[in-house]
This record gives structure tokens, sequence and C-alpha cells, in this order.
């Protein structure tokens, strides 16, 4: 069993991380309850900038296509975690972490 809103962050940040390789390439999930990693490797991985903005919970000018990572972000925050992004030669890693049965009550800004 795992609560609706992590399930919710972890699908957005597996399409996030496959988005990331346009060009094929493998995408992994791993973890469970409280926390996950969904890592992309690949040929050419592409991260845009605004993704990792808005993941942090900057809504300015917010484009309708990372209004879900924007939400991923701001219900593991509500949560008591974060979503971190790490980047290196050939791979991206989204790493979710929400405190283990924290209520979670979202206020979009």
């Amino acid at each position: 069993y795992a609560p609706k809103d992590e399930v919710k962050a972890l699908l957005v940040l597996a399409l996030a991380a496959a988005d990331c390789a346009p060009r094929g390439g493998d995408v992994v999930v791993e973890g469970g309850r409280g926390g996950f990693l969904v890592r992309a490797s690949g040929g050419r991985i592409i991260i845009q900038d605004e993704m990792i903005r808005v993941l942090r919970g900057d809504s300015a000018e917010l484009k309708p296509k990372f209004a879900p990572l924007y939400l991923a972000g701001l219900s593991a925050r509500a949560a008591g975690g974060g979503v971190d992004v790490e980047t290196g030669e050939g791979f991206v890693a989204f790493s979710a972490r929400f405190e283990a049965g924290a209520a979670i009550s979202l206020t979009a800004g």
C-alpha cells in the first residue's frame, strides 16, 4: 500500500525521466513507501532548467507542460520531504522523499 499522492508523484517523475531521454535509454525506478529514486540513462540526456525550477517550487511563468512536476514537488514538500535532481554525463536522477505517515494538504500558490 502507498498513499495516492506518492504514487502520483512517482508516475509524474517516471514520465519526466523518460522525457529527458528523447533518443531512448533506460528508466529505472527504485525505492518504496516514503522515498524513491527515478533514474534515466542513455546516450543523450536533456533536462530543461524549468523542470528543475518547478520541482523546487518556482511557479513563476509555469508552463502547462510542467504543472504536474510542480504538483509532484509540492506534494513531497507538503509531506515533509522534497524532490532532488542530480544530473551527470548520460543520466538524470530524481530523488523524492515523503515523511512516512504525514498528512498531506496541498495549497498551490
